[in-house]
């Protein structure tokens, strides 16, 4: 009825009392734990090329990323990495077509792709900048995911220059579509490319030069 619908809204709307704010629960400086938490680390080396393992409960899930340093590559070749990146997972290798890897990684992994990552370093030097391809799936599917990642980092197949068409239109595309409704984003990125190394290889890779 309209008396009790009215009546209900003045309960809700009325202030508490006193004594029910007081039995709400507050947490004071001493129930905070002072320490930092860290991430447990073991640096193993593989033929040279370090391994960084993190001894985490994840639920029987395997993460793992596979890191290459972007400061070897010619600057002229910056402006390539996202299409790169899109081209190891959506193209054909000598194995199968695009379709198949595509159905392969759906199947046995929980995904897998590719980002770019740009960090500032301490004293303003050259940034930490890596390309890394990144999946994640059960243990009992891991050697699965390697198998896909051996695939796609040595037997990728780049000569079909329509699918490769495809793909730079659709990151074209993109790109445009976002400008006007991530204008503020742009603009920013664009400015902090001109005051630092590490703006400007986001820049790069995110910004305006990318489009």
């Amino acid at each position: 009825t309209i008396e009790q619908t009215q009546r209900l809204r003045d309960l809700q709307e009325a202030p508490d009392s006193p004594e029910d704010l007081a039995r709400i629960p507050s947490l004071g400086r001493a129930d905070l734990n002072p320490c930092i938490k860290s991430t447990p680390e073991e640096v193993l080396s593989l033929e040279e090329t370090p391994v960084h393992y993190h001894d985490l409960f994840t639920n029987g899930i395997v993460y793992c990323d596979v890191g290459f340093d972007l400061l070897r590559l010619p600057v002229s070749l910056l402006p390539m990495v996202p299409l790169f990146g899109r081209c190891l997972l959506e193209m054909d290798t000598r194995y199968e077509d695009f379709v198949s890897l595509s159905n392969r990684i759906g199947k046995t992994t929980g995904g897998i792709g590719t980002s770019p990552m740009v960090s500032p370093t301490v004293g303003g030097g050259d940034p930490a900048a890596w390309l890394f391809l990144r999946g994640k799936a059960t243990a009992t599917q891991a050697a699965a995911m390697l198998d896909i990642f051996r695939d796609v980092l040595l037997e990728t197949d780049f000569s079909d220059r329509d699918r490769f068409r495809q793909i730079v239109l659709e990151e074209k595309a993109g790109f445009e579509a976002a400008i006007v409704p991530g204008g503020t984003g742009v603009a920013d990125t664009r400015m902090r490319a001109g005051y630092s190394a590490a703006g400007w290889y986001n820049e790069q890779f995110k910004g305006v030069s990318q489009l």
